[in-house]
Order: C-alpha cells, then sequence, then structure tokens
C-alpha cells in the first residue's frame, strides 16, 4: 500500500490592509475587503515618527520624574496620579511612534489625549508658579512642540 504524505507548500505571503486588517495576497494592489490601496497603506502604516516619538518620550518622562520628585515633598496622590498615568501613556504611545507599529484605532486619540492632559498639567503648573512666586518649569513647551508635530504627521497615523 502506498503511503500518502502530505504536501509542503510555501506559505503563501500577505500584508495586512492598514485600514481593515485583513490579510490579503502580497501581489494585491487592493483590499478586498475595503477597497483600500495597499501600497500606499503599508507605506504609512511601517514608517516610523521619530519626532513625534521623541517627544511622546519627553514629555511622559517629564511626568513621570515630576511626579516622583513631588512625593518626595508629600504631594496628594489626586496631583500625582494624572502625572504618573499621562506619563507612562506617553511612553507607550512614543513607543508605538519609534517602532512604526502603530495601532491605527488608538493612536491618534491616545496621543492627542497625551498632549491635551499634559499641556493642561504643565500650563496649570507654569501659572501656579507665578501666582505662588514658586519653582515654574517650562516643560508646557515640549507638549506645545508635541500638538504641532502631531497636527504636522496627522494623516500619517
Amino acid at each position: 500500500m502506498a503511503q500518502h504524505k502530505p504536501s509542503h507548500r510555501a506559505k503563501e505571503e500577505t500584508v495586512k490592509c492598514g485600514k481593515c486588517g485583513l490579510d490579503s495576497p502580497s501581489e494585491a494592489k487592493f483590499c478586498p475587503n475595503c477597497g483600500t490601496k495597499i501600497g500606499a497603506s503599508l507605506a504609512l502604516i511601517g514608517r516610523p515618527l521619530p519626532a513625534l516619538a521623541f517627544l511622546h518620550f519627553a514629555g511622559g518622562t517629564y511626568l513621570i520624574i515630576t511626579a516622583i520628585a513631588n512625593s518626595l515633598v508629600q504631594a496628594s496622590l489626586l496631583f500625582l496620579i494624572p502625572y504618573i498615568l499621562i506619563g507612562a501613556l506617553g511612553i507607550v504611545v512614543g513607543w508605538q511612534f519609534y517602532s512604526g507599529k502603530l495601532i491605527r484605532k488608538w493612536t491618534r486619540g491616545l496621543s492627542l489625549a497625551v498632549v491635551v492632559v499634559g499641556a493642561a498639567i504643565t500650563i496649570a503648573i507654569y501659572v501656579l508658579g507665578f501666582r505662588l512666586e514658586g519653582l515654574i518649569g517650562p516643560a508646557w513647551v515640549i507638549f506645545a512642540l508635541n500638538g504641532w508635530a502631531l497636527i504636522r504627521d496627522w494623516s500619517q497615523i
């Protein structure tokens, strides 16, 4: 009796659609699910955005370091929690921009949240520093630049 051996075909290469995420054959020009041009979506998704990554890393790190420094002078948890959460989120989003592995559905919103909340926190501290004649820091500039870079690169995210 002849033994039947399973055929070993080379695994067909596929590419993910940048819009809907469907795996399509690598030679496809358009996604069969949503019609998006596959070549164009690949160019946008896999490309790192180093300016946005750096600004998110800088802003996130600043917020975390400030939270640690303020915890040494016994600051309120209500003050520290937003600093730590937005700082950590900024670092995560920065990594997505740096690696080029963008989670398309979330990256824009998370990046915008980091910029808006980070700017609000740092501007509030800047204004309070003037009013209380205390230490003021220009960290809001990081978030202003981050917002500008986010608007500039919005279509690539």
